[in-house]
């Protein structure tokens, strides 16, 4: 059984448990078109139905990303030197060095085009529940590189064991050309490998192809479209990654727990988002029904010739035939039931979430 095998059986355990979730919450995040369905018939879509898609779910995420990034924080060290608790003096050196390193995988980062590690941090715990990073510190040419690559955890895989990670891989997608780049061509390379296609390398044009990333304590495997193409030992002792998910969720162990493990800023308002949408649409196509009624008309022959003019223009008197003349279709409007449910499920949300920030009951310690 190769490493990637470990990838792939653990990546389809988490399709049907936390992925799916995640998926959920990436769609809300993003403020994705709502789009009315039917009850009976879920999978089809409602004709002639103004579609809303309230901002509630992005607003609520971004203002908690907003209050985590506006927290503080402080590195302090503690140790113990020849056998008695370091001093300020000693452990200053060790702090001053971590502020520094996290100044520097900052400064590398933007150079990538990438957010800054805290960003990155707040965006995916409010938005993911979980985050992840691969660190690969080394030294080149006499100088110190901090190398961490950010993950995102939709597209990780990982198994723990008695003490701390057994393994973690991570698929990603990646253009020919940066693969190219980063692990050669036929120019830089031996072809006879072979590891994608004929010749041994790709062609530019070609889709985006996956590279899994597989970690344990003792190697790093590469795959490039299945094919393994790299293997490098190192000498951590243990697996160079991090693994995070958030303190939220109940921490059962029902079978399928991971849905619910680490839970997103999503927890509790996740499908009264979609009851939402559902009323706000509801309400603006029984609006515009207001404005454009349907109508009924007595015909002889329906449905053959020209369609009758629209009897309800604005400022205009309509000629319609003798016997012919169209009768209002009368529309439902809301009753109390639906305007109550109107409250109880804004009410929820707000309770769930969007409140709190609003009333500025969300702190973090300075």
């Amino acid at each position: 059984m190769s490493t990637l095998d470990y990838v792939i059986a653990k990546e389809n355990e988490l399709k049907t448990t936390l992925y799916p979730r995640m998926d959920k919450d990436a769609s809300l995040v993003h403020l994705d078109p709502y789009v009315l369905t039917r009850l009976d018939q879920p999978d089809k879509k409602i004709d002639n139905v103004v579609n809303v898609t309230l901002n509630a779910a992005g607003i609520l995420a971004n203002s908690i990303v907003a209050v985590l990034l506006k927290a503080t924080t402080q590195t302090v060290v503690q140790g113990m030197k020849n056998n008695r608790p370091m001093t300020d003096k000693e452990t200053s050196f060790i702090e001053a060095f971590l502020e520094a390193n996290y100044e520097q995988i900052d400064d590398i980062l933007i150079k990538q085009n990438r957010a800054v590690l805290r960003a990155w941090l707040a965006n995916h715990l409010v938005a993911r529940g979980w985050t992840g990073a691969c660190y690969f510190p080394y030294l080149e040419n006499g100088e110190y590189y901090p190398d961490l690559i950010n993950w995102d955890m939709r597209y990780g895989s990982w198994e723990y064991g008695r003490k701390e990670l057994n393994w973690t891989g991570y698929r990603t997608p990646r253009s020919p050309s940066s693969i190219n780049f980063e692990y050669g061509t036929p120019e830089t390379q031996d072809v006879s490998r072979g590891w994608v296609g004929e010749k041994g390398y790709l062609a530019h044009g070609e889709d985006l192809i996956d590279i899994v990333t597989y970690l344990d304590d003792e190697k790093q495997d590469i795959y490039i479209g299945g094919v393994h193409i790299k293997s490098m030992k190192h000498n951590w002792g243990r697996v160079p990654a991090i693994i995070q998910a958030t303190p939220s969720g109940f921490m059962l162990r029902d079978k399928g727990y991971m849905s619910h493990e680490g839970e997103s800023i999503f927890q509790f308002n996740r499908d009264l988002f979609g009851e939402q949408n559902r009323n706000a649409s509801i309400e603006q196509t029984l609006g515009m029904k207001s404005i454009l009624p349907p109508y009924t008309e007595e015909l002889d022959n329906p449905g053959v010739g020209e369609p009758a003019p629209y009897p309800d223009k604005v400022a205009t008197i309509t000629e319609v035939p003798k016997g012919s003349t169209p009768k209002l279709l009368q529309q439902p409007d809301l009753n109390n039931a639906a305007i109550q449910g109107h409250t109880d499920i804004n009410a929820a949300i707000g309770e769930g979430g969007l409140n709190s920030v609003d009333k500025g009951d969300v702190r973090m310690p300075s």
